[in-house]
């Protein structure tokens, strides 16, 4: 979900990603004098209709011309579908105030097609110019990739630039599946993944795996394995067997020779500070962000403060039923203390507990502030933001 004014009305639109569905984007059409805004679908009309896995919006003006524009994350099986789109805005194009836009993101050299899940846009090399920070799950490699990937691969969700240290570069904080998990990982012993037609059927078998006392294993229980690659059945007979086997047993070494494979080794959400010169250095955040993944980061002063605070939401109904949902999280709100450090608030203040996926504040000019929440073929939730307390006079 992403926020921006795309017709320059001075009123903030609405921009939600869609895989299963196209994206939809929604122009702000509130009225002066009415009590409820009111939005208009304009998808089609705008040029804006996808059909590919989008996963995360960025919204920025990529070639400085006043004119926000829409560039797309782009994950999902699909090769030929994968390529990250920018729809870059034409201006208003009717009468009534409707906008155009054009997808140019290979005209940009910003087509990537690694299984990205969100997009910042910052000035990374001090010169002028923007340049994209791009969180992605490359084949082979799980990373958070600027010009070079740091260690932290994990299964990343979202992610946010931001100068959360005061010291005139831009940082970033990523959002991660947390710890919250029956999967554990560290770079001796990462979470893989192997992925072929291990049955010659004509689907593609994904395979987990974990350590156990040293020993590389085998996650999906034997019914599982079984009932998606039945060969497994003469390899193990039984549930003792199975019981007993490592990955090793299971899988012979060219049948995993060309075998789509992936790891990861970090499953906390991070605040990565940038020490300047390509290098930037990860920080957990508090155990209160690490309860669920992380889908959704908005940054502003919550707490009036002066300083900036991070807000998160996200969970995920999609894990597998064994494992049950990741839930815990109702959103966390953790207070900065504008040297990077971040602490937990006593109370978020908003109660995001379902599959929340985004979150972004709303601005009614002259108005309140809405903070909204994206759920997964849920409800948006909307939130006011109640304006600080004044101190009474003396």
């Amino acid at each position: 979900m992403g926020i921006g004014d795309f017709d320059n009305d001075g009123r903030q639109d609405v921009f939600f990603t869609g895989n299963q569905v196209s994206s939809r984007l929604y122009l702000n059409r509130f009225t002066p004098g009415r009590d409820r805004l009111r939005f208009e679908d304009v998808t089609e009309a705008a040029g804006v209709t996808t059909n590919a896995w989008c996963t995360g919006v960025t919204v920025v003006d990529i070639n400085q011309d006043g004119w926000a524009d829409i560039y797309l994350s782009v994950a999902g099986p699909d090769s030929s579908r994968r390529a990250n789109l920018l729809f870059v805005n034409q201006g208003k194009h009717t009468p009534t105030g409707g906008v155009r836009f054009r997808e140019q993101a290979r005209e940009y050299g910003l087509a990537d097609t690694g299984y990205s899940t969100q997009t910042a846009f910052l000035d990374y090399d001090h010169d002028g110019d923007l340049d994209a920070y791009v969180l992605t799950n490359a084949e082979g490699k799980v990373r958070i990739a600027p010009t070079q990937p740091t260690n932290a691969q994990g299964c990343w969700n979202t992610l946010i630039a931001h100068d959360f240290d005061r010291d005139g570069d831009m940082d970033v904080m990523a959002g991660n599946l947390g710890l919250n998990t029956r999967h554990k990982a560290s770079p001796d012993q990462p979470i893989e993944l192997y992925a072929a037609d291990f049955d010659q059927n004509g689907s593609l078998d994904p395979v987990l795996t974990h350590y156990n006392d040293g020993q590389k294993c085998l996650t999906p229980t034997r019914d599982v394995l079984t009932a998606q690659v039945p060969a497994m059945k003469q390899r193990f007979p039984d549930f003792i067997s199975y019981a007993k086997s490592t990955f090793a047993d299971a899988f012979r070494a060219e049948e995993l020779e060309s075998a789509y494979h992936v790891q990861a080794t970090e499953f906390r959400s991070m605040y990565f500070e940038n020490r300047g010169g390509g290098i930037f250095v990860p920080h957990p955040l508090p155990l209160e962000a690490q309860v669920s993944p992380v889908y959704g980061i908005l940054v502003d002063d919550f707490n009036h403060d002066g300083l900036d605070d991070a807000l998160l939401v996200g969970n995920s109904y999609a894990s597998e039923t064994i494992g049950g949902w990741y839930d815990a999280s109702k959103g966390a709100l953790l207070l900065g203390n504008g040297r990077g450090d971040f602490k937990p608030a006593d109370h978020c203040g908003i109660n995001a507990a379902q599959d929340a996926k985004a979150v972004v504040a709303l601005r009614r000019k002259g108005g309140a502030t809405w903070i909204l929440v994206a759920n997964n073929a849920g409800p948006l939730q909307g939130f006011q933001c109640r304006p600080p307390e004044r101190s009474p006079p003396p």
